[in-house]
């Protein structure tokens, strides 16, 4: 395990090295040779099933969750959106970190649940954790998979898993807006279920809110500025602005090659100290993974160089 040392746009480099075997589950028979949107929200978990650019997920799996061959149950979507484990248990000892001298329950929140790896992580370290999604196959993952890390009984009272279009969020909408797409998906939260979700969440204070918001399939390697504006369901600033309507502080993990003079001007335009900025660059088996992105004042004179994995 190595740590970088943090500059202007550094900051972890997470390596990890996973032998585990191969255990297959049984799941649904399906084949891909390529990238194919339409049958996204399959599980896919038989190596058979990975082919063509879906190969290499299927190598990675360990990475993705050490327990893998427990049991953990993904969609094919989820296999390009699952944060590897070590980087999600970083940055859920980062945040823990910023909070070290709360005494207070720690309440924190994944706004993009997926399947649930960043969701394990945080209820390492937190009482409770909310895990939210558009997706009721992904919470059902999340759930799932969270299973194969913690007791069941456990995560009645820690795991609070809500089915939420985040589009419902925006206030400036006009009160008879729905989203067409949204509606007519088989497995997406419907606009009734948003609204009952963001009522809960009405009611919520979160110590940190943390995503990895969809940056629009693995394409966005193709460009080689990232442009923030490009990730769903919101722009960079609009999605801040949304979060922080439940916290003072949020963390994203971000797309590698993610254009930084659009974070420093989200930045500069939301928050009026720009300590309370910070950027971590993530790495894999010494490759670049990820940005992650915290705003907010419980990461001010945090020293990264005491997060202990």
């Amino acid at each position: 395990m190595s740590i970088c040392k943090e500059n202007a746009v550094a900051g972890v480099d997470a390596v990890v090295e996973n032998t585990n075997g191969d255990t297959k589950l049984q799941v649904p028979n399906s084949f891909d040779n390529h990238y194919d949107n339409n049958d996204m929200n399959e599980i896919f978990n038989e190596e058979h099933q990975f082919t063509g650019i879906m190969k290499k997920y299927w190598n990675q799996r360990h990475d993705l969750f050490s327990k893998y061959d427990e049991g953990v149950i993904l969609t094919k979507e989820l296999w390009f959106s699952v944060t590897p484990e070590i980087i999600s248990k970083y940055t859920a000892k980062l945040i823990e970190l910023a909070f070290r001298d709360k005494k207070d329950p720690l309440y924190v929140m994944d706004a993009f649940a997926g399947g649930g790896g960043n969701v394990n992580q945080f209820l390492e370290c937190f009482d409770v954790v909310f895990g939210v999604d558009i997706n009721h196959t992904h919470l059902e993952c999340t759930e799932k998979n969270a299973r194969i890390y913690f007791p069941k009984e456990q995560l009645s009272s820690r795991l609070k898993l809500l089915p939420l279009n985040w589009v419902y969020s925006d206030p400036s909408l006009p009160e008879d807006f729905v989203d067409e797409q949204a509606e007519s998906t088989e497995g997406y939260s419907t606009k009734r279920e948003s609204l009952e979700s963001l009522e809960i969440l009405h009611h919520m204070k979160f110590d940190c809110i943390f995503g990895s918001p969809p940056w629009g399939g693995p394409e966005y390697i193709n460009e080689k500025i990232y442009d923030l504006n490009h990730l769903l369901p919101f722009t960079l600033p609009k999605l801040l602005s949304v979060l922080l309507q439940y916290t003072d502080n949020v963390a994203l993990f971000l797309p590698k090659n993610s254009n930084l003079y659009q974070l420093q001007r989200v930045t500069t335009m939301l928050f009026p100290d720009k300590s309370y900025h910070r950027v971590l660059k993530t790495c894999l088996h010494g490759r670049p993974k990820g940005l992650l992105v915290c705003w907010g004042p419980a990461f001010v004179n945090i020293d990264i160089s005491k997060v202990e994995l």
